[in-house]
């Protein structure tokens, strides 16, 4: 089971090992190639810790934009969190996992739906699927833009429900 952190903890990351997406002040200056793609990242991170390599991974990987980081729900009673509010404490394990780098961009994290879809025709309407939505619709870029789902995809299906454009 992953630990559901208390939010606001203070990792005592010096404002000299701060750092924002985008930035890779670990790799120097020698001319890294822009990312390759926009990503969108969707998991259920108050799940099985795998979640959570996938996360780290995805954020120190230069050949992509973190464009939106879903924080999604799990099935009801799961096992490795059986609360009934898993999409907000997997928001609460991603701002933990930011705060331990060091990262200070967690504008991108999003929470999703905490309950699955009632029908195909039914979105919850989340800032993760707004998010998506904004993202799926930028005109002002030639990126191409990708979805790492590791977890449900109620917030995928509730954007393209919302927006089918």
């Amino acid at each position: 089971m992953t630990r559901i952190p208390l939010p606001g903890v203070d990792y005592g990351v010096s404002p000299a090992k701060r750092w924002r997406l985008g930035e890779t002040p670990w790799r120097g200056d020698d001319g890294y190639p822009a990312p390759s793609a926009r990503l969108i990242i969707d998991n259920d991170f108050s799940g099985d810790p795998d979640d959570l390599y996938q996360l780290v991974h995805h954020l120190l990987s230069p050949s992509v934009e973190i464009r939106a980081i879903v924080a999604s729900h799990l099935r009801p009673g799961d096992g490795m969190d059986p609360s009934e509010f898993t999409a907000a404490n997997a928001e609460l394990v991603a701002r933990d996992v930011f705060a331990r780098m060091g990262l200070d961009s967690t504008e991108v994290i999003h929470r999703g739906a905490e309950v699955a879809l009632e029908d195909i025709d039914t979105p919850h309407d989340t800032p993760a699927a707004q998010a998506i939505i904004a993202e799926a619709m930028r005109d002002d870029t030639d990126l191409p833009l990708f979805v790492a789902a590791g977890g449900g995809l109620t917030d995928v299906a509730s954007a393209y429900l919302l927006e089918p454009e």
